[in-house]
């Protein structure tokens, strides 16, 4: 018996260690390259903006087959990580090949932070503009450019994942599914409780929304986090398809690392 365990034991070792080599192989990948990089003279903006284009292993030979696209905040960080998890996913068919694209920061703090929160100490941030060139400027060229299926989804972390709540509550039509890692919920005095509640009162899209935080997060994320899971419950948050976890262990550094494969593996069990 004791050789049995000792048994079982090294396999679940060795599958782990295999799974997590595989994860460092793709992020290795997607680091040195982009299968292409596109750049935007944003009209709202007011400065040029590279996207890292990722394409699905199938993209070139598959010349008839069209894919959802992820636009993952955060270039060159986040978009690895998306990236690792689809292409694994993809590969044990938990998940569609999908194309991700990277979109480069200039200014994180002013392009993720809505405009009725300081940014810093004095200016207000700048979401809406950002959120304009998202809808006008870099949806459009990925759909004109690439062969997408107009199923698009949005993902960030930190900050971004705040954007990604507030590009909900502005525009729910933009995208069709929302994941908010990490969010900083917790800026402007939480205020994006109140803007979640006075839009799910009216709300009738039926958009998926996955929201994560590690357990070992500070104080001031989790009760942020913990104000927006309230008003989610409160309003039943229907007809939204929401599922929200506290990731064991994780914190704000390794979270999104955590949850991205588990959320994407929550959504393709709904879709």
């Amino acid at each position: 018996m004791k050789k049995i365990i000792i048994s079982i034991v090294l396999s679940i070792l060795v599958t782990a260690i295999t799974i997590l080599t595989l994860f460092e192989i793709q992020s290795q990948k997607a680091q040195l390259n982009a299968d292409h990089t596109e750049t935007i003279n944003s009209e709202f903006l007011k400065q040029k903006r590279k996207l890292l284009v990722h394409l699905p292993k199938s993209y070139i030979e598959n010349t008839a087959k069209k894919y959802p696209v992820i636009y993952a905040l955060d270039a060159t960080s986040h978009d690895r990580d998306v990236l690792n998890a689809t292409s694994i996913l993809s590969l044990s068919g938990h998940f569609p090949e999908s194309i991700i694209v990277g979109i480069v920061n200039k200014n994180r703090h002013k392009d993720f932070t809505p405009p009725y929160i300081l940014q810093n100490s004095s200016k207000p941030g700048g979401a809406d503009a950002f959120l304009k060139f998202l809808q006008h400027e870099v949806i459009p060229l990925i759909t004109k450019n690439y062969r997408t299926n107009h199923y698009n989804m949005i993902s960030g972390n930190s900050r971004a994942g705040l954007f990604a709540m507030y590009s909900l509550i502005e525009n729910p039509s933009l995208f069709n599914a929302y994941f908010c890692y990490s969010p900083a919920f917790w800026r402007g005095n939480n205020i994006i409780a109140q803007k979640l509640d006075e839009f799910l009162a009216t709300n009738s899209s039926k958009n998926f929304v996955y929201l994560s935080i590690g357990q070992n997060e500070n104080n001031k994320m989790k009760n942020g986090f913990n104000k927006v899971i309230e008003v989610l419950k409160r309003n039943d948050s229907k007809p939204l398809q929401v599922h929200y976890d506290y990731t064991s262990l994780a914190t704000h550094g390794t979270n999104a690392y955590y949850s991205i494969p588990k959320a994407l593996n929550i959504w393709s069990e709904k879709h």
